[in-house]
């Protein structure tokens, strides 16, 4: 599971439904969660939050210009491979959080993935859970 540590920056909710905007070491992060500041004490705005997702739910791009529907997009530097027989394990930092992504194998050698390249990360919005940020 990966993890980063946000600071809500925004909500806005319909029914039992927020999307929260957040700051993780100054990018811009959305989550879709199924709860509202009426039903989550940690729901507020200035409120730090332990943003997970996981390995499963990273997209990799490299060399990456275009738009995608996927909110949530961060560069990343590659640290570690492990190559598998159908699937690999891309371990990379962004920031000075250490992140992986499981991927075929296919998809790291047709990116032609090695450690040390700059990437693009991909999370969808629904793909991030939060949970209060214990102090």
């Amino acid at each position: 599971m990966n993890t980063l540590k946000g600071v809500i920056t925004g909500i806005e909710t319909a029914g039992s439904i927020s999307v929260v905007q957040l700051d993780v070491e100054g990018d811009h992060f959305t989550s879709v969660v199924m709860d509202t500041p009426a039903t989550a004490a940690y729901m507020n705005t200035g409120e730090p939050v332990m943003v997970f997702f996981k390995e499963t739910e990273v997209i990799i791009g490299k060399e990456f210009s275009g738009k995608l529907s996927a909110r949530n997009r961060f560069t990343a530097v590659i640290t570690g491979i492990e190559t598998g027989s159908i699937l690999s394990r891309i371990m990379m930092r962004y920031r000075e959080f250490p992140l992986s992504s499981i991927i075929t194998t296919r998809a790291v050698q047709d990116l032609n993935l090695n450690v040390g390249d700059d990437i693009t990360a991909f999370v969808k919005s629904n793909e991030l859970s939060l949970m209060e940020w214990i102090r």
